[in-house]
């Protein structure tokens, strides 16, 4: 019964990771260069917001597609990291189970399969970028931060 069960985890998280790559293999391209391209038209649309506000017009156009761009970076780091955590805990679930020296049921296989799964890094990382994470989020936008910051302090009188 337990190994017709861990076999039946196995095979459902094997789908899981399936799904996931086939994610990646559309959406990977995109989120890496949204990662790229996010700090520098975050900073741009709020600076032109801004601008204008000082100027006395409200942009609402230009402020709603400043929150849309960092809900748009933010959404896709959340669920990686949370998708992380997950498969974290599941690995330090597999080892804090108590069967790994039970005599007559064979089940560690089973567990060291699930635990090496989980060691292997989500298929959202590319060479030269960043891995998509809340980190990554939290480095985006303080980076926009910044440019904005030296564009307001910019005198362009012209």
């Amino acid at each position: 019964m337990i190994c017709h069960r861990m076999r039946e985890i196995i095979s459902l998280t094997q789908l899981m990771y399936n799904l996931i790559d086939d994610y990646a293999a559309v959406y990977k391209k995109m989120l890496m260069y949204e990662q790229f391209f996010a700090s520098t038209t975050i900073c741009m649309l709020a600076y032109c917001a801004a601008e204008k506000l000082d100027q006395g017009e409200v942009q609402a156009i230009m402020m709603l597609l400043c929150i849309g761009a960092t809900i748009t970076l933010y959404i896709p780091c959340y669920l990686c990291t949370f998708l992380r955590s997950k498969i974290s805990a599941v690995s330090d679930a597999c080892w804090d189970i108590p069967f790994w020296e039970a005599t007559g049921i064979t089940i560690r296989p089973y567990l060291v399969l699930i635990m090496q799964r989980c060691l292997r890094p989500l298929p959202f990382q590319a060479p030269g970028f960043q891995e998509v994470s809340i980190k990554t989020f939290s480095s985006k936008m303080t980076s926009a931060y910044s440019l904005f910051n030296m564009l307001r302090q910019a005198d362009f009188e012209f």
